[in-house]
């Protein structure tokens, strides 16, 4: 963790929103088909080479996002849906559908409010990049507590920039679309309580291990990292 050294942090986070109540969890991408026809997204026949899901029995936040702290006791419901996804590439000999976590597979690490999302890395697809995320929020208190900038986490990857800075008892979130500046829509700017991010960060990542080894156990592989098999 290293000490302020870019210039632009000095000016988003002193105009950095205060945020209460944000909640760091992991987010499982519920799906609602299954596509298994040509890669090519301008594919003209796109639409009639989907399988459909039926709606998941899981608390949701808007979109599709099922954050892992609402599945206590709901687990079977989210293994019977990835054992769907499964069946449909076996049946439709569409092995591409089950070699990358997205769409079908991915996790993502993100704040949000019980509602909807408030970040959302949108180039982190695997389980390992959840938990990296984590990781980093998990240690945030390790670093100094002074009036600098400590870098806790940065990433960028496909256009987007994540970066969470320490500063005291906050964490300053930022996350933006580095190579269009000048485009506010989706740009993230927020102060948030270290200690609540810290301890939110530790129980979701306890929750994130456990549930991933629970599917990796359930399906025989690890279609949440690149279909790895275990």
């Amino acid at each position: 963790m290293d000490v302020w050294r870019d210039p632009d942090d000095a000016a988003w986070t002193a105009r950095a929103r205060v945020v209460d109540g944000a909640v760091c969890d992991v987010l499982f991408d519920w799906v609602d088909d299954v596509y298994y026809g040509p890669p090519d997204k301008y594919f003209a026949g796109r639409d009639k080479l989907r399988d459909m899901l039926p709606p998941p029995d899981l608390p949701r936040l808007e979109g599709r996002a099922v954050p892992a702290a609402s599945l206590a006791g709901h687990e079977a419901e989210l293994i019977a849906h990835y054992r769907r996804i499964v069946a449909i590439a076996e049946a439709r000999r569409a092995p591409r559908v089950l070699r990358e976590p997205l769409p079908c597979f991915r996790i993502q690490a993100a704040f949000h409010d019980g509602r909807a999302l408030l970040t959302s890395p949108s180039w982190h697809d695997t389980e390992a990049q959840a938990r990296g995320l984590l990781a980093a929020l998990a240690g945030a208190e390790n670093c100094p507590a002074s009036g600098d900038l400590i870098e806790v986490y940065d990433d960028i990857d496909q256009g987007w920039h994540t970066r969470f800075l320490r500063q005291g008892d906050r964490l300053l979130v930022l996350e933006w679309n580095w190579e269009a500046p000048e485009d506010p829509s989706g740009r993230v700017e927020m102060s948030l309580d270290l200690a609540g991010a810290v301890t939110q960060a530790r129980a979701a990542l306890v929750r994130l291990r456990a549930i991933h080894a629970l599917l990796v156990a359930a399906l025989g592989r690890d279609y949440w990292n690149l279909g790895v098999v275990v």
